[in-house]
């Protein structure tokens, strides 16, 4: 599990590092404010998992992971259109590193909301 911690804590210090952005980036838009609330929140999912705790309830995890992937399915369309509109070799790469980042999100999340159930079952017991 060393692993999803290590991954938890760079999503942390990326999120962390957005936020700080804020304040010098001209101005907030409504979808980028979006985006730092549904990243804050998917990491509970993320830290949950990374530490094998449980945090709020499973349908909580489900809604977070729900999100998660609504919030990739963005990225990966615009990462689809960047490959279209901008063919080469950079586009290829940038695509890649997308789809690696997205992957490393997503799947902790999904395993905590679906495939965990020996985390939930800690709660249930009590």
């Amino acid at each position: 599990m060393n692993i999803w911690k290590d991954v938890f804590w760079f999503f942390m210090i990326v999120f962390v590092v957005l936020v700080l952005v804020v304040p010098f980036t001209g101005g907030v838009s409504l979808p980028g404010l979006m985006f730092l609330l549904a990243s804050g929140i998917s990491l509970i999912s993320l830290y949950g998992y990374a530490y094998q705790l449980p945090i709020g309830s499973k349908a909580i995890a489900t809604v977070i992971f729900g999100c998660s992937a609504l919030l990739v399915l963005g990225g990966l369309m615009q990462s689809a259109y960047a490959l279209i509109t901008h063919w080469g070799m950079g586009a290829v790469w940038f695509t890649i590193l997308v789809l690696a980042y997205m992957f490393l999100f997503l799947y902790p999340q999904y395993r905590y909301a679906l495939k965990s159930d020996h985390i939930w079952q800690v709660v249930d017991k009590n």
